[in-house]
């Protein structure tokens, strides 16, 4: 087999059949709830209630970690490579996680203190807290189905908690059978029943595949497991922080903290639902670019053609947060908008530009195993995040958190890519060079000629994007004919 062709006709088949199903059944679920129960628990409960929520979310977030250490990772690595140890890492690995789920709360709970939380906001916390440890345990499940190549299963796995989630909440929030208010504890709880429903249904899926007579544990193991984990361990909790602090820190320094981080978390919601886009690609990326490096294979064209791709939503996200802000914003919270919501919104969604763009950056040096470099801008990423956000947060309150993450994920991507051209030595086309400047130019152009036909905003919007794609195609940005290529031959 030659080294330009991977995979046979009916793998590239299977692959691509399982990848659409991931993705189909991602957005259909996964964004209903987001804009379907998500929004409408912050439009029922106000910006108040939902910021502090939202604050404690990111709070916990940051440190769940510690209950996987990246141990989801490891398990990846060692499954998909030798399946005849399922039983014996299973029953070790859930071994470690139980522990390292209890140290976790155990950190929630001190820092909480650190911190100042109420006894209030500590309850919720701990809700919030078994809800992120389940979520570790359902995602390393989850990991042992695709390892085992049962990639249509791991699809419906991956939405099943949503789905009860979706059903609980939805009776609760529009038919009330109990005659009971609803109320952020209401909401946190739910999402409990949700995740422990998908952490049984996952279990229950691989126990015919569990042998009893290896399925023991050895501490032994279990210490070597955490051990080889923690590398990838590093690298994600410095990731959460500098993307998760803002909101905690709005939180925690004005005295309106709680509406404020409601504020920005309707933005934060859009945002978090858009960068799913970046993360399937990005995962869709990793093996392709390992591949190549593999086969010692230049990275430059696919770096180059997955960088067009994400050009499309990188531009059209702010251009439309920015043309549209007070149409969008009233569409998705209409009992929450004013002028100042809606710019914060438009502020916020900005942010997609460098964070979309450093996935695929990342992702490459992800594959060439440089975790060293990225742990070093990840460092510098959290230093910067930090410092910005203890600056501007006082005076600008939610708009300095919107300054503070654009500069820091901008930082974070200039690195990168200067570590990558140190790397792989690639040089960027001055054709292509200029399509990527003028692109952006003539979309904002698009946008703007647009405004003045006075169309419904909608059909405006859906108009100006169907000219965007016109836009990449026509300037040579993206070329169908090479990225079908591309994927034949990677």
């Amino acid at each position: 087999m030659g080294n330009r062709c991977i995979f046979a006709p009916h793998m590239q088949q299977k692959f691509l059949s399982n990848f659409t199903l991931l993705v189909v059944l991602n957005l259909a679920v996964k964004l209903f709830w987001v804009f379907g129960i998500d929004v409408a628990v912050q439009n029922m409960l106000g910006s108040e209630v939902y910021g502090d929520y939202f604050a404690l979310f990111n709070f916990a977030y940051i440190f769940a970690i510690v209950s996987d250490v990246g141990i989801i990772n490891y398990n990846n690595r060692v499954i998909a490579g030798e399946p005849e140890k399922l039983s014996f890492y299973l029953a070790n690995i859930l071994a470690a996680k139980t522990g390292l789920f209890a140290l976790y709360l155990l950190v929630l709970v001190v820092f909480s203190f650190v911190v100042g939380y109420n006894s209030q906001q500590l309850g919720l916390l701990i809700i919030i807290g078994i809800n992120q440890g389940l979520i570790t345990f359902y995602n390393y499940l989850r990991s042992n189905v695709s390892a085992l190549h049962l990639f249509k299963t791991e699809s419906f796995l991956s939405v099943s908690d949503k789905l009860v989630m979706i059903v609980l909440c939805g009776l609760l929030l529009w038919l009330n059978p109990f005659n009971t208010p609803f109320t952020i504890y209401t909401f946190a709880w739910v999402q409990v029943l949700g995740l422990v429903c998908g952490v049984s249904i996952s279990f229950v899926v691989l126990y015919r595949f569990i042998k009893k007579a290896e399925f023991r544990v050895e501490w032994a193991t279990v210490k070597d497991i955490v051990k080889k984990s923690y590398p990838y361990a590093i690298l994600v909790t410095l990731m959460s922080f500098y993307t998760r602090l803002d909101a905690v820190m709005i939180e925690r320094l004005l005295p309106d903290g709680a509406t404020e981080a409601g504020i920005y978390a309707s933005g934060f919601r859009l945002l978090d639902s858009l960068i799913m886009f970046a993360v399937l690609m990005a995962n869709m990326l990793l093996p392709m670019f390992g591949r190549l490096i593999h086969r010692g294979l230049p990275v430059g064209q696919l770096v180059k053609q997955s960088f067009a791709i994400m050009m499309l939503p990188a531009v059209g996200v702010p251009l439309l947060a920015w043309f549209y802000k007070e149409d969008l914003y009233n569409l998705i919270y209409p009992n929450l908008y004013s002028p100042y919501n809606a710019y914060i919104f438009a502020w916020v969604l900005t942010a997609f530009v460098p964070i979309s763009m450093g996935y695929i950056f990342g992702t490459l040096l992800t594959a060439n195993g440089s975790l060293r470099q990225l742990n070093i801008i990840s460092v510098l990423g959290l230093f910067a995040n930090f410092l910005l956000n203890l600056v501007l947060i006082p005076q600008y309150k939610a708009m300095g958190a919107c300054i503070a993450t654009i500069a820091t994920q901008s930082l974070v991507i200039i690195l990168t890519v200067l570590y990558c051209r140190r790397f792989f030595k690639f040089t960027v086309p001055l054709k292509f060079a200029l399509s990527t400047i003028f692109f952006p130019v003539s979309a904002a152009a698009v946008f703007y000629a647009f405004t003045f036909i006075q169309w419904d905003w909608k059909l405006e919007v859906l108009a100006a994007l169907g000219c965007m794609v016109l836009l990449a195609v026509s300037t040579g940005l993206i070329k169908i004919k090479e990225l079908l290529t591309s994927f034949k031959t990677t």
